[in-house]
């Protein structure tokens, strides 16, 4: 009995040295917290504990409210690749500790399945691990919610979740564990650890099939005008929508799945297609693709979040009517969900996929890249796969965002070859003058141009004789003369401008990416 009793007692102690303290999964062993900025970070305890945290060289003190909410920031503080431990006190007593916490870059990974794609399903995902070094990339991963969403108005996801769900947590990225991270932003990670020698922490957001209404919340979706197409279409989506005749398809699919399967054919459609979570939702056409509800599971429990920047990585499910105006109203948004009006945005150009609607959206996504200050994109036409919008070769993106940041958020430009770009276009005789505000490096024969005449495009690869002028350099620009000496009228000219375009990329920078597409039309 005494020696019961005594147990209980030591059980009793150690609770009481250890109170409760509760805190976003966000603030957990393996962390990474920005350098270099003031963090903000914030749990529950007892009401009105005095609250003391201690994280390497700074810390910070506060006071829980009267339902035992706390914030406090922790000063701005150098990183390095030496682990430390975050402690916290309540009213004098260690009541919390996270355990090997680096002090680096935290970029936020975000968009739809392309950026969802896993490191080990890419080209080049072997010799890349086997390379890499490991323990300095820091990764918040996410179990999918999607099995957990069933309705618009009821259920998980409809209101903003206090916490992420559980399993998610952060992990120190070894050779081990690389292959589950996103392809994308794990490149981006270690390349940019490279680059700017520090450490890198990826907070994974991504979503399959999510379009951009997906991740704002539910006020601003409702009411903001920028959105105001997107509701439109939803609307006219709902309306043409029959759910009895959509879950009637879907159980007769799983039916006939499961007899195949039973019968022993091949060639059966991917098992997730007939998964629960594919089953239609009564009251949105769209089912998990819903507007709001991302923001509800994954941004609104890490609001006021510190954290360096955004890689973007969305665009496939959206339409190119109201592309812009969503667009800008969801970079503004997140850098008011994390409390940064400067918050860098590095979205990434949709790449070569065979879709008519993919040319407007790339243009959209460019317009807004070059009006949102702080917001970059980067080019990827010499990237993609015909048929499957899930391309593999994903090497490259990650690599170019990494540079992308590099050079203009962490301010990397000694050294840096320029990016060619197009400027002005002049329709002259049988002709078009193309500026560019550096040399393009021509690879393989001049290709990808179509021009406007007689009303329709042409590609004048196959159907025009065509004469290249060289290029000359009139005060710190460049020009490349195309003509057409058979051609009477020339009324519009453009490059790339198909959504299928990786065989005809041609025209590159020093920088040795792409030039972007474009197309101009005769005013």
């Amino acid at each position: 009995m005494k020696k019961y009793l005594l147990t209980i007692y030591f059980i009793f102690c150690i609770t009481a040295i250890f109170a409760e303290i509760k805190m976003s999964k966000i603030f957990s062993d393996n962390m990474m917290i920005q350098q270099n900025q003031p963090v903000e970070i914030w749990g529950n305890s007892d009401a009105n504990s005095k609250i003391k945290i201690l994280a390497g060289e700074v810390q910070a003190e506060c006071k829980a409210d009267l339902n035992g909410k706390w914030r406090a920031q922790l000063p701005s503080a150098k990183g390095s690749f030496k682990p430390f431990n975050i402690q916290i006190f309540e009213n004098g007593k260690l009541a919390k500790e996270i355990k090997n916490v680096l002090r680096g870059e935290v970029w936020i990974a975000g968009g739809q399945s392309n950026m969802a794609m896993g490191l080990s399903g890419i080209e080049g995902a072997k010799e890349f691990v086997a390379k890499m070094q490991e323990g300095n990339v820091r990764y918040f991963v996410h179990p999918s919610p999607i099995d957990k969403m069933k309705s618009m108005k009821s259920g998980f996801g409809t209101q903003p979740c206090k916490d992420f769900i559980d399993g998610s947590k952060w992990i120190s990225v070894d050779k081990q564990n690389a292959g589950g991270t996103s392809a994308v932003a794990f490149i981006f990670a270690h390349k940019l650890m490279e680059k700017i020698k520090a450490p890198v922490g990826i907070v994974f957001t991504a979503v399959s099939g999510s379009k951009m209404e997906c991740w704002v919340s539910q006020q601003t979706y409702e009411t903001s005008p920028d959105f105001t197409l997107i509701r439109k279409q939803f609307a006219e989506a709902f309306k043409n929508y029959d759910y009895k005749k959509s879950l009637d398809a879907f159980n007769a699919k799983v039916k006939k799945y499961n007899d195949d399967k039973k019968a022993g054919k091949k060639n059966l459609p991917p098992e997730w297609t007939v998964r629960d979570f594919m089953r239609p939702w009564a009251d949105s056409p769209y089912m998990w693709k819903s507007p709001y509800m991302f923001y509800n599971i994954r941004i609104y429990p890490m609001r006021n979040y510190t954290a360096k920047g955004v890689i973007w990585y969305q665009g496939e499910s959206n339409k190119a009517e109201g592309f812009v105006d969503a667009f800008k109203c969801l970079i503004g948004q997140w850098r008011k969900y994390f409390n940064n009006s400067k918050l860098p945005f590095i979205c990434v150009q949709l790449p070569s996929y065979d879709s008519t609607q993919w040319p407007e959206i790339r243009k959209a996504q460019k317009r807004v890249a070059y009006t949102i200050p702080q917001t970059y994109i980067v080019p990827t036409l010499d990237t993609g796969n015909r048929k499957d919008i899930h391309p593999t070769d994903k090497m490259k993106i990650g690599e170019r965002l990494a540079k992308k940041a590099s050079m203009f958020v962490y301010g990397n430009l000694k050294n840096c070859k320029a990016s060619c770009e197009v400027g002005k276009i002049e329709f002259i005789n049988k002709g078009v003058k193309i500026s560019f505000n550096d040399k393009p490096i021509i690879k393989g024969k001049l290709r990808g141009f179509e021009v406007l005449t007689n009303g329709k495009w042409i590609s004048i690869d196959e159907n025009i004789d065509m004469k290249i002028e060289k290029s000359e350099c009139i005060c710190g620009q460049w020009y490349v003369y195309l003509q057409f000496p058979a051609m009477k009228n020339v009324d519009g000219v453009r490059y790339l401008w198909k959504g299928w375009s990786k065989p005809d990329v041609c025209l590159f920078g020093a920088d040795d990416l792409p030039v972007f597409p474009f197309e101009c039309k005769k005013k």
